[in-house]
């Protein structure tokens, strides 16, 4: 019995989780080697002369809520607080514990399990602190980004406005210069004067085109009930329709239905969409043009597809960006701008824009809005 007890007692003395017996009021009747160490002490003779009433808390008021579960439950599990080790040093324990009561179920004594958890609760703590230093410095960040574009557009809108004016005053000089040599200048002179006509008119669309990229952020969003097909299809009527005997084009719009959104703004996607599809499917004899429309999972997911010349789909990323350009411009006139304002208006009114293209096969171009009608159908607004 003696060698067993002996034996208990080394494991008891040496287990790598603290142990300690106390009383209610506090007084360390027994404490292991762990314990002993934990809080700094040399001996256990040295730890019993320690209140944990009065010194070993550093919150009161988890002494408290220890004493009050252990009254009421007789049982504690994962219970975390401070602790103040000798030195006055602070640290983080982890507390699984039982109750003992007598026969007037008065509680004689505690028996605890303690494991020290400093590192983890200070790991956490900086995590937090990075995360919260991040999460500021990116708030600023972005706050800076933002003033940033707001300039930028600011000086985009400045410039293209102010080109305008000397542009208009070229052209007007260039007709001037035109019609009074009529009759005297050479074929050569009346080229030049072809070649000056065709870059102001090809700078003329580049400033329209830059004038409405910087506007688009600044106008209002206004939310309306319409018929996109009756949209889609003004537009070809009053732009498309009257490209003579030599353009074949299919119009297939019968998918499209009615939506929530900004018509003048969604005017705009689909004046630019259609624009390309006609203008690259201009060598394809029987040139078609689709309009595709469907709900799920709250969003309406729209498309406007062609056959024409399509594009190599590895630059399908870049299509949305401002003035970069799929094809060259000798081959297709454009600003390069068209795509991304398309982009920055879908952008806006809370939707993703992507394309699919393939060499000669067509090319694709997907959008998705919000699907406010199904909100309304589901009583979410």
């Amino acid at each position: 019995m003696e060698e067993s007890d002996k034996i208990f007692r080394e494991l008891f003395d040496n287990c790598l989780i603290g142990i300690y017996i106390s009383t209610p009021d506090g007084e360390i009747l027994y404490a292991n080697s762990q314990i002993i160490s934990m809080l700094g002490y040399d001996s256990i003779d040295d730890l019993k002369q320690r209140n944990l009433e009065r010194e070993g808390y550093v919150d009161q008021t988890d002494r408290e809520k220890f004493k009050t579960i252990m009254q009421n439950d007789g049982i504690i599990r994962g219970f975390e607080t401070a602790w103040r080790r000798r030195d006055g040093k602070e640290i983080f324990i982890r507390e699984n514990a039982r109750a003992v009561f007598n026969n007037k179920l008065e509680v004689i004594r505690y028996e605890s399990l303690i494991e020290e958890i400093t590192e983890t609760v200070e790991s956490a703590a900086q995590v937090k602190e990075k995360s919260e230093r991040l999460e500021t410095a990116l708030i600023q960040r972005t706050a800076q980004l933002e003033a940033v574009n707001k300039e930028l557009e600011a000086f985009s809108y400045s410039v293209s406005h102010d080109l305008q004016s000397p542009l208009r005053h070229t052209q007007s000089f260039a007709k001037l210069l035109q019609k009074r040599g009529q009759d005297t200048m050479d074929e050569k002179s009346k080229l030049y004067l072809d070649h000056i006509h065709e870059s102001i008119d090809r700078m003329g669309r580049l400033i329209e085109d830059l004038l409405a990229f910087s506007t688009v952020s600044r106008t209002s969003i206004s939310i309306l009930h319409f018929d996109l097909k009756d949209l889609v299809e003004s537009i070809i009527r009053d732009d498309y329709l009257m490209l003579g005997e030599d353009r074949k084009i299919t119009w297939d719009t019968e998918q499209l239905g009615k939506i929530d959104g900004d018509p003048n703004l969604l005017r705009q996607v689909y004046s630019n969409l259609i624009s390309n599809a006609v203008k690259y499917t201009s060598s394809v004899d029987k040139a078609r043009i689709a309009f595709g429309f469907m709900r799920e999972e709250g969003k309406v997911f729209l498309s406007v597809k062609d056959n024409g010349i399509g594009f190599d789909n590895k630059y399908a990323d870049k299509a949305f960006e401002v003035f970069y350009r799929l094809h060259k411009e000798d081959q297709y006139r454009g600003s390069g701008v068209g795509l991304g304002i398309v982009k920055r208006i879908i952008n806006r009114c809370g939707g993703e824009v992507w394309a699919e293209g393939k060499v000669n096969e067509g090319a694709s171009f997907y959008f998705t809005l919000p699907d406010s009608e199904e909100k309304i159908n589901n009583n979410e607004i």
